[in-house]
């Protein structure tokens, strides 16, 4: 449903495509990875370069699939705060919480 409803959207934001870079992950969906790529790449476009920085973005969001979730999800965070992503940074804060309360999968 989340990816019905996001085709039939004119925009989608940042924050919401990580929205569904996140279920993709959660829900270990094939498509996680050319999503997460696809945000990453969007992210280097908007802030610069390929630099330490970016290279850990990229490198978080392929842990978002991968058994150091939480981490994952907190140095994205921080990455999002740093650079004014306030809307992306909630949407993993709010994941977060959601994943401490139901545990892992």
């Amino acid at each position: 449903m989340a990816w019905s409803t996001a085709r039939e959207m004119r925009h989608v934001s940042r924050a919401e495509s990580l929205a569904l870079v996140l279920l993709l992950a959660d829900e270990r969906d094939v498509r996680f990875s050319r999503a997460a790529d696809r945000w990453g790449e969007h992210w280097i476009s908007d802030h610069g370069g390929v630099g330490a920085e970016e290279q850990l973005v990229l490198a978080t969001l392929g842990a978002l699939a991968g058994k150091l979730v939480p981490a994952a999800i907190e140095a994205l965070r921080e990455a999002c705060d740093l650079y004014g992503e306030e809307e992306a940074a909630e949407v993993l804060a709010n994941w977060r919480s959601l994943s401490d309360e139901i545990g892992p999968p």
